[in-house]
């Protein structure tokens, strides 16, 4: 754990650390995870993307996901997140050899792992995980889990490494709440295409062309906040984290009212 001095809270702090700590429990599905931590986990781990794997830190099959507000292209997500030479993994190989301590790097310092952050844009970033504590036991699933924070503030590291020790365990549990909830899911026998409105088909189309939703709501003449509204509404529905995922799955969708039943997909990627 971390030696890091406790930070002290006033009293709004205190209660919106409160509102963190009982929102994380609710969390079941990708698209509430992904609120939460754009959400009220910014307010304590500040971020602009958020990696994360649930399983053996090191292991090959560990199941990923990206949550960011930046739009991100494929590319870019697989090189965060897919594979053995994934920022991921490199940034949990780090982690390892540091003790399994929570870790706040510069991309300056040396190091294939900060040189490949720097070209992706990243300036700084955090990490840290939960260890497989049953990867011994043969016939039961890792349940560890690694966290990656890209762009985080350069200012109040001991803060941020206090808050990740003292969130980690709402991290973990959110992301295995998930994790289980749509694993069940997917063995759902109904399944359908999830369908969009013809307002979400518009917002999606300008999405996948890169715009922003200042710049949606320009083009079909309504407010920022409602174009935000149809984002988070068209992530639910295709079941996935982020602008560049929805983009991604567009060729999914059906017209509104086709099929029945539930839309259910795998936490794995």
């Amino acid at each position: 754990m971390s030696t890091s001095e406790p930070p002290r809270f006033d009293h709004l702090e205190l209660e919106r650390l409160l509102i963190t700590f009982e929102t994380a429990v609710k969390v079941r599905k990708r698209h509430q995870f992904y609120l939460w931590a754009q959400g009220s986990l910014q307010s304590f781990l500040p971020h602009e993307t958020l990696l994360y794997g649930l399983g053996g830190p090191l292991s090959h099959d560990l199941r990923t996901e990206v949550c960011s507000r930046a739009v991100l292209s494929e590319e870019d997500v697989r090189r965060f997140n897919h594979g053995p030479d994934s920022l991921l993994q490199k940034a949990a190989q780090r982690w390892v050899r540091q003790g399994h301590q929570p870790l706040l790097l510069e991309v300056d310092t040396a190091g294939s792992l900060t040189h490949d952050m720097q070209a992706l844009g990243v300036s700084r970033f955090a990490c840290h995980g939960m260890p497989d504590l049953r990867s011994s036991h043969r016939h039961q699933p890792a349940r560890g889990s690694f966290f990656v924070f890209l762009n985080v503030p350069t200012r109040n590291i001991g803060r941020y490494r206090y808050m990740l020790d003292l969130l980690l365990p709402h991290l973990h549990m959110a992301a295995t709440h998930v994790c289980d909830n749509e694993h069940q899911g997917s063995g759902m026998p109904t399944t359908r295409t999830p369908s969009l409105s013809e307002r979400e088909q518009q917002v999606l189309d300008w999405v996948r062309k890169g715009k922003t939703n200042l710049e949606i709501g320009q083009i079909l003449s309504i407010s920022p906040l409602t174009v935000k509204n149809h984002v988070q509404k068209i992530l639910r529905k295709l079941n996935v984290s982020n602008r560049a995922q929805a983009a991604a799955n567009s060729f999914k969708i059906a017209p509104q009212g086709a099929g029945k039943g539930t839309d259910e997909h795998p936490f794995a990627n």
